[in-house]
């Protein structure tokens, strides 16, 4: 089971609560202090939040009691 980290956390908060999908960047040139395995991690977190901003951009809504 794979758990959600705290740099994961910091953008499903801000989804969840403005919802502003913002995703980290992916390009290189925008993580210029990064180590190749920081960058990697970077990488894997932008398609796992790309995921779960896609499993939530559709609205449902709860369905109301008989009419």
């Amino acid at each position: 089971m794979s758990k959600v980290t705290e740099f994961e956390r910091r953008y499903m908060n801000m989804y969840l609560e403005n919802g502003i999908g913002m995703l980290p960047s992916s390009s290189r040139s925008d993580w210029p202090n990064s180590t190749d395995e920081q960058f990697l991690f970077v990488q894997e977190v932008h398609k796992r939040l790309s995921k779960f901003y896609d499993l939530y951009r559709t609205p449902i809504e709860f369905p109301q009691e008989g009419k």
